[in-house]
């Protein structure tokens, strides 16, 4: 079988065994954006299995293609601004019947829609899906041409969600109490907390919610046996994943990019 492998993350010197792996990131990638998001290099790639035909994509995906660039909190500018001034506009009328029973769910004003609208009110509910449960329940429901079965996928992502609040309201409660316990954790230049029972899935969404309130880095890291495994998640001008690079011979695994890693201790 032929592989091709996408992604938008920091490759390492040596590549995986696959027909092609596209990544703006690679040394000899000529591409002068490199900025784009996981999905934004699948719109390249769809593009150019279309014999470079951007019309044609950017007419059938550019909603979802918005969506996941928004979703990724990459930096709206250059190609990423494009995707996603365009896919709003096919947002507000788009074929896709999960979308809409997504978007009425989440109670979406389809004349005011915009960036902000998709980061608090779309895309949390899919990510719930590969949080929580499976991404094939999203892929399901925009997938899908039955109504009720496009509103039946729907309906568990809303549910999926309101778990993934839950959780990350626990997570949050909890490192809350922890730096009021030790409030000189917050002279540190990265803030790193561990507990035990983190949801893996809402560690990523916390730790970008803690870096927003103290404007600062941040790692949380969940304890599982031997090994602690989390998400951090940075500020404009720290490259988290270069700082990581600096210390790797300490760290199990990580990934990622300036912004966001993951990340496997002992």
């Amino acid at each position: 079988m032929k592989l091709v492998i996408t992604d938008h993350h920091q490759p390492l010197d040596t590549f995986p065994m696959a027909e092609a792996v596209v990544n703006p990131h690679r040394k000899d990638c000529f591409s002068h954006f490199k900025y784009l998001a996981g999905v934004g290099v699948v719109f390249k790639l769809c593009a150019a299995l279309d014999g470079g035909n951007y019309d044609m994509v950017m007419e059938q995906y550019s909603d979802i293609c918005a969506i996941g660039t928004i979703a990724d909190i990459v930096s709206l500018t250059g190609e990423n601004r494009t995707i996603v001034q365009y896919g709003l506009r096919y947002l507000k009328n788009t074929e896709n019947l999960g979308l809409n029973f997504l978007m009425e769910k989440a109670k979406v004003d389809l004349n005011r829609i915009n960036s902000t609208s998709v980061a608090f009110q779309i895309a949390p509910r899919i990510n719930a899906a590969g949080r929580f449960g499976s991404a094939v329940t999203a892929v399901e429901a925009f997938m899908s041409e039955d109504e009720y079965e496009a509103s039946e996928n729907v309906e568990k992502l809303i549910s999926l969600n309101n778990q993934r609040k839950e959780a990350e309201n626990n997570i949050l409660n909890e490192i809350d109490d922890f730096i009021n316990n030790n409030p000189q954790i917050l002279n540190d230049r990265v803030l790193i907390v561990a507990g035990t029972g983190w949801h893996h899935g809402v560690i990523g969404i916390v730790s970008s919610k803690i870096t927003d309130l103290y404007f600062k880095p941040s790692i949380l890291l969940c304890y599982d046996n031997e090994l602690a495994k989390g998400s951090g998640r940075s500020i404009p001008g720290f490259d988290l994943h270069d700082a990581l690079m600096k210390c790797q011979d300490t760290i199990e695994t990580f990934g990622g990019h300036s912004m966001a890693i993951g990340i496997t201790i002992k």
